[in-house]
Parts: structure tokens; C-alpha cells; sequence
């Protein structure tokens, strides 16, 4: 199969240096977009539209990220505790602490979307995560239900 190319002209816009921002393909009826322009938008934060002044924003945007770190801090917490449950009462308390962990997951999604719907970034990582902590691990190999309820309270 032979492919043949078949010239269209140019009609798009150029920046200072002469390289191609963007031009509209004829053929296709579509604006293209240059590397260079891509790269820039890569590069350029996340940009959301918001009456909130800049520095309110970082503010009230870092608050909530802090919370979110908080909120899936409680969220693992909780499955550690409803996975290493035991006891008289493992079925209550398995059922009880999964229905947390369920609220706890929700709850971080909508923190996450206010960030980014007040025009910041929202948590990124595990590690972003860590940073942001404020509640103590606990990584004891045993901890007895009415401990791993108190640690949760």
C-alpha cells in the first residue's frame, strides 16, 4: 500500500521564534496544536477559575489537603483495625469499622474535589500524604480491639 501526502498550506500562527503554536488542518477541519505549545501547557499549573484572592486560596487549599492526609490516615486506620479484628465482638466491630473506612474513603473524593474546585492542587502521592500527616501510625504487631477502638476515637 502506497501512501501519498498531499500538501495543504499552512494557515496558524507562529510565535517570536517561528515555531508553530498552532494551525488549522484543512483536511480535517481541526486545530492543531504545536509542540511547543503543548509542552507550555504541561508545564503551567493547574489553572481553575476562582474570585478567592491567591493567597486565600493556597490557604484554605492547604487546610483541606491537610485534612484529606488526615482523613485517608483514618481511612487505612480504620481497614487495619476491621482486618486485624478479634474477640467476642469481631463481627460487630469488623461490620462497624468497615462502615467507617467506607464514609472515610467517600468523604476524602470530596475534600479532593473542593481543592481542586477552589482553584488548587489536591494530595498527589503517598509521600504527599506522609508530609501532610498529622495522626500517629501505629504499627504494633498486636493491638487489642478496645486499644484499636480508643486509637480510632
Amino acid at each position: 500500500m502506497k501512501l501519498t501526502c498531499h500538501p495543504v498550506p499552512f494557515t496558524g500562527s507562529l510565535n517570536a521564534n517561528g515555531n508553530i503554536l498552532s494551525h488549522f488542518n484543512q483536511t480535517k477541519g481541526t486545530l492543531m496544536t504545536g509542540k511547543n505549545e503543548l509542552l507550555n501547557r504541561r508545564k503551567s499549573p493547574l489553572s481553575t477559575p476562582s474570585d478567592i484572592a491567591p493567597a486565600s486560596v493556597k490557604d484554605i487549599t492547604g487546610a483541606l489537603n491537610a485534612l484529606t492526609a488526615d482523613v485517608f490516615s483514618l481511612y487505612l486506620k480504620n481497614k487495619n483495625s476491621h482486618w486485624h479484628m478479634s474477640g467476642p465482638h469481631f463481627r460487630d466491630y469488623h461490620l462497624l469499622l468497615d462502615d467507617y473506612a467506607d464514609q472515610l474513603f467517600a468523604m476524602s473524593d470530596d475534600l479532593a474535589e473542593r481543592v481542586r474546585k477552589l482553584g488548587g492542587t489536591s494530595i498527589r502521592s503517598i509521600e504527599h500524604i506522609a508530609r501532610l500527616l498529622r495522626i500517629a501510625d501505629n504499627d504494633a504487631d498486636f493491638v487489642t480491639p478496645v486499644d484499636m477502638l480508643s486509637e480510632l476515637h
